[in-house]
């Protein structure tokens, strides 16, 4: 199948990084200049990191994998008495400090009193 379509418009002007980005991992998948037809594909397991392993001090918890990116949500019992009885399989993150879950709640509310208006 032929197609017309064509990301060479797409590209952004400054992409002399990308560029070099892609060509080594062009050179690390054995690449050459001749295979730059559709055929040579580039893998993803090279391009994008591991991720730390559950229960380490990295990622303590499933839902703490989205700490580093502030798309988390603290876990409320991870601080208490007893702790979290999830573990790591709580869907929660163990990273944020007891603090967090309080400017969290602030956050939500602000940004609801804002959609009200």
């Amino acid at each position: 199948v032929s197609s017309n379509c064509s990301t060479t418009d797409t590209v952004p002007r400054d992409c002399q990084a990308s560029t070099s980005s892609l060509s080594e991992l062009s050179k690390k998948n054995n690449c050459t200049a001749a295979d730059s037809s559709p055929r040579c594909v580039l893998n993803l397991d090279i391009a994008v990191p591991k991720l730390a392993p559950l229960g380490s001090s990295e990622r303590p918890s499933v839902g703490s994998s989205g700490h580093h990116l502030g798309i988390c949500k603290p876990c409320a019992h991870v601080f208490g008495k007893q702790g979290c009885h999830n573990g790591p399989l709580c869907n929660f993150c163990h990273l944020c400090g007891p603090d967090d879950i309080k400017m969290h709640k602030k956050k939500k509310q602000a940004f609801q009193c804002a959609t009200k208006r």
